[in-house]
């Protein structure tokens, strides 16, 4: 995979990934809107558990479509030579099999 076409994928995987984020706000906010309205007996059970059902369907798209964003960076880092830096792996170290660090926290933008 080229440079070019692994930039797009992550592109578009970010981006899918902020929309089932969102996307997943919605349905926690229609879920609580749902629970309030049967507290009050406007709605029904029913009603209650198809928001339930929808903010699960909602939370497996948002954890997919954040799988699928790590691995489209996981490909760009690859397509881009930038791994071992990225993740702080020094060559000359593991040659010695030394460590003169301290462990890293996470790189940037991996946590969520």
């Amino acid at each position: 995979m080229d440079l070019a076409n692994a930039l797009a994928a992550a592109e578009q995987a970010r981006i899918r990934w902020q929309a089932a984020a969102k996307n997943l706000e919605l349905a926690r906010t229609l879920l609580a809107a749902e629970e309030k309205k049967f507290s009050t007996g406007v709605s029904t059970p029913f009603e209650v558990v198809q928001q339930q059902r929808q903010l699960a369907q909602a939370e497996a798209t948002e954890a997919s479509a954040r799988a699928a964003w790590h691995s489209a960076r996981l490909a760009l880092e690859r397509a881009a030579g930038t791994t071992l830096e990225t993740y702080g792996v020094s060559l000359d170290e593991a040659k010695r099999g030394e460590v003169a660090r301290a462990p890293a926290e996470l790189p940037p933008g991996s946590a969520r």
